[in-house]
């Protein structure tokens, strides 16, 4: 019997990501190494593809590492066209990196998003490093998940890092509130036609 590929979902149609790259959407259900490399071999596909026209980034995320969000969130900021994220379910601290990071005035959420700030994690192997080199990566990593939240959201580094430390659930009208996005959407934007038909 031949093994699914990496990142089959159980009931996933046969064309499935065929279409959704069809239509320029990328899906982030899973955030680690493997995943965020995937989808940035899709974004900088697309981008090749077409630098103007917008890639679709749907997200339900409520955990993964940061490390692999950041990756992503590089990649985003390296190709040319616009990404306009949506989240649909929920986003944890990774995910929330990438709903933020979208471009202006196109990050959206379903009214039931809901967004959960807590302390980044990472998926980088620090086992071998001493006690005092793997607490200084924890901290860059929290510095540099900070440093994006505050720069996409215009607030202050130190209410972020406070936020992530104490934790919160937002709903996506909290989220917009807190300019993680920028509108609650409960219809498909004007001109959109899904990916089937």
């Amino acid at each position: 019997m031949t093994e699914p590929p990496e990142g089959f979902m159980l009931g996933r149609p046969a064309g499935l990501d065929e279409a959704l790259m069809r239509e320029r959407i990328l899906v982030v259900g899973r955030l680690d190494h493997d995943a965020a490399t995937d989808l940035s071999a899709r974004l900088v596909l697309l981008d090749r593809d077409d630098g103007v026209a917008p890639v679709h980034l749907h997200v339900n995320c409520d955990s993964g590492s940061a490390d692999a969000a950041l990756s992503l969130y590089d990649t985003t900021r390296f190709v040319t066209a616009p990404v306009h994220t949506l989240c649909a379910g929920a986003a944890g601290t990774a995910a929330i990196i990438l709903v933020a990071s979208g471009a202006p005035g196109h990050r959206t959420a379903l009214p039931h998003a809901r967004f959960i700030l807590r302390r980044p994690t990472g998926d980088l192997d620090t086992a071998e490093l001493d006690a005092e080199a793997a607490l200084a990566e924890a901290a860059r990593l929290r510095e540099a998940v900070t440093t994006v939240i505050a720069r996409h959201t215009g607030r202050d580094p130190e209410e972020v890092a406070g936020t992530l430390r104490k934790g919160a659930m937002l709903t996506a009208r909290q989220a917009a509130d807190w300019g993680l996005i920028d509108e609650v959407i409960d219809q498909p934007p004007k001109g959109w036609r899904g990916i089937v038909g």
